[in-house]
């Protein structure tokens, strides 16, 4: 072989090594099917549950708003089915886990001067959770690209947004 031509064989051989290593590489990656969502990573510390993240839980087609007229919707069914009357407004704490769904659904008591409202009988608790339960999962709260559980309170009746 010419000495001017050992050079490029040399790079030629370097680089086909170089795409064959590369080509292994991207091949054992495995790649999602068509048409299935993306795994997100889950919470390390699935035992935490935050009041405020990078990404607060989203409610699928429109956000808060939606979010409580739906859940003010359902908790009105279950209120009158269960025989209670609920005052209004009532305050609802929640957690919304990482994978969406709802739990730990109580009612909060306003400490407002301004309304002193009674503490809801143990039906209305009990409607309460039947009405989150009817509702859609969240897109779930991300901190650090992991999703997390995160702990809202909303507000259901007179002035809901």
């Amino acid at each position: 072989m010419p000495s001017s031509t050992r050079p490029l064989s040399l790079l030629f051989l370097l680089a086909s090594l170089l795409l064959s290593v590369v080509g292994q590489a991207v091949a054992q990656r495995p790649t999602p099917k068509a048409g299935t969502p993306a795994k997100l990573p889950v919470a390390l510390d699935s035992s935490k549950v935050y009041n405020f993240v990078e990404r607060m839980p989203e409610y699928p087609g429109g956000g808060i708003k939606v979010f409580t007229t739906e859940f003010l919707r359902e908790f009105r069914s279950a209120s009158a089915s269960a025989g209670c009357s609920a005052p209004s407004p009532v305050f609802v704490s929640l957690t919304v886990g990482p994978s969406g769904t709802i739990y730990d659904v109580k009612s909060v008591k306003n400490w407002s001067a301004q309304q002193n409202l009674p503490k809801l009988s143990a039906a209305c608790e009990t409607a309460l959770v039947t009405a989150a339960s009817k509702l859609s999962r969240f897109t779930p709260g991300m901190q650090n690209r992991r999703r997390v559980a995160v702990t809202l309170t909303v507000k259901l009746g007179e002035g809901t947004p």
